[in-house]
């Protein structure tokens, strides 16, 4: 899928709501940290979405693209990437800190933004104790350019 691809999914979705995207990278591997990132692109135009021509789920892209891709993102939005320790997962289980840390870097976020904002959750899980507007979308980091951007900003910080 292209950018321009990724960039229309959001653009259709959005209701009025400014959306930020959210995911993790070090959930996978089950070893070590996990980083979880939320995004959301201040300005979205022609320009941006050539820039990002290259956007994608971050396993999709190599690590060249990726930092590349980084340095865009992080110019072009409002971000918040946090990160879950060793220590907190062996505490609970990676899945709960996965999703503790995408609360705080959504949080980090909208808390920057006006109100009526909606979060897109990467995979088939909302976020618990978050009452904010969540959709949970099973592949969102290939399907919306917000949650591509965030599993982009997770795997380089990880």
């Amino acid at each position: 899928m292209n950018s321009r691809k990724l960039f229309e999914f959001d653009i259709e979705q959005n209701k009025g709501f400014q959306l930020v995207g959210t995911d993790e990278a070090g959930r996978g591997p089950g070893a070590g940290d996990v980083f979880s990132a939320a995004v959301y692109f201040k300005n979205i135009n022609n320009e941006l979405i050539n820039d990002l021509s290259k956007l994608n789920d971050s396993k999709k892209l190599s690590e060249n693209t990726r930092e590349e891709l980084f340095e865009i993102i992080v110019n072009n939005c409002i971000w918040s990437v946090q990160r879950g320790s060793v220590e907190q997962i062996e505490k609970t289980d990676i899945l709960s800190i996965s999703l503790y840390t995408m609360k705080l870097a959504c949080e980090d976020v909208i808390k920057q933004l006006d109100k009526d904002y909606e979060i897109f959750v990467d995979g088939n899980k909302l976020i618990p104790n978050f009452e904010v507007k969540q959709t949970a979308i099973i592949k969102g980091d290939g399907t919306s350019a917000a949650v591509a951007a965030a599993s982009i900003l997770a795997k380089v910080y990880r």
